[in-house]
């Protein structure tokens, strides 16, 4: 049983890796991250719907990088290369942010598997 809910994570994050979104003209970053519940003491239910915050803002942050992918894409020549490395660095704190998220559910779900 346990086995499916790891099973059905994986499957979440790799239909959340493929997800796409069209850009805006003002890239609003998501926040705040998910809470995560304690995997040494959380239900079955409260791990399933940390899983589904998790998705969700994945998918948040996925289609605020691609906005800031487009506008740097996309730029006019008057946007300067100090806003332009803005924009690279918010995708990179984005990617950083989404990792650690991933990496700390996972612990999480590692310790409720565990019990």
């Amino acid at each position: 049983m346990r086995h499916d809910l790891a099973t059905l994570m994986a499957a979440t994050f790799l239909a959340a890796a493929s997800a796409t979104a069209a850009p805006a003209t003002e890239c609003l970053s998501p926040a705040p991250a998910p809470f995560l519940p304690d995997g040494s003491f959380a239900t079955r239910d409260q791990m399933e719907r940390a899983r589904t915050s998790v998705f969700r803002f994945t998918v948040a942050l996925q289609d605020y990088r691609a906005c800031l992918q487009q506008k740097l894409d996309t730029a006019p020549p008057e946007v300067g290369p100090a806003e332009k490395q803005n924009w690279r660095a918010s995708i990179i704190a984005s990617l950083t942010e989404e990792r650690t998220l991933h990496q700390d559910f996972g612990d999480q779900l590692t310790k409720f598997q565990l019990r």
